[in-house]
């Protein structure tokens, strides 16, 4: 099991807007839906100095703290990539530290990675700094649940590395990471 930190929020609260599109696309109430962030010490791939970028899983599909699994073949991206800020501590009242080059499933290691461009900016220099000396090895990821399940016995018979899991995020909007 990783070390991951889930934190809950209602949509609305955040995008009242967004909260009520989706709930119109999904048929639910607004009420309904909610934000999630899921932090966990991520994998970093490699960093790039003179495009200033940084390459790393910022999600996987292990079992978390929470009892939870986020599927990264369910992740929904087509919102995320018109808009694709990288955010520090999903603090939205903030400029971004940067943007996403990319973001794509990865079947070799069953997470989604990113490449990450960081801004000029004095603080996404800092940023930058603390990422490329590894002290900032922690990745979230703030999503908004579309379809989930509780494993049964059959399921976990199939896929042993869900034994424990209460829920299994099959679909996901990805909002940000941070």
């Amino acid at each position: 099991m990783n070390d991951i930190i889930t934190e809950r929020i209602p949509l609305g609260d955040l995008d009242a807007s967004r909260a009520d599109q989706l709930a119109k696309e999904l048929d639910r109430k607004p009420s309904d839906l909610e934000f999630v962030r899921k932090g966990f010490v991520a994998e970093q791939k490699g960093t790039d100095d003179e495009e200033r970028s940084s390459t790393e899983l910022i999600s996987t599909a292990d079992i978390d703290r929470d009892n939870e699994i986020l599927l990264p073949k369910g992740a929904v991206l087509e919102h995320y990539k018109k808009n694709p800020q990288v955010l520090f501590g999903h603090d939205y009242r903030q400029p971004p530290i940067g943007r996403a080059a990319w973001v794509k499933k990865d079947q070799a290691s069953q997470g989604l990675l990113a490449k990450t461009i960081y801004a000029v900016t004095e603080f996404a220099e800092e940023i930058w700094g603390l990422v490329k000396g590894g002290f900032l090895p922690a990745r979230s990821v703030g999503f908004i649940p579309i379809e989930s399940h509780e494993p049964d016995d059959k399921e976990v018979a199939k896929y042993p590395e869900r034994a424990g899991a209460r829920r299994v995020y099959d679909k996901w909007e990805l909002l940000e990471y941070s």
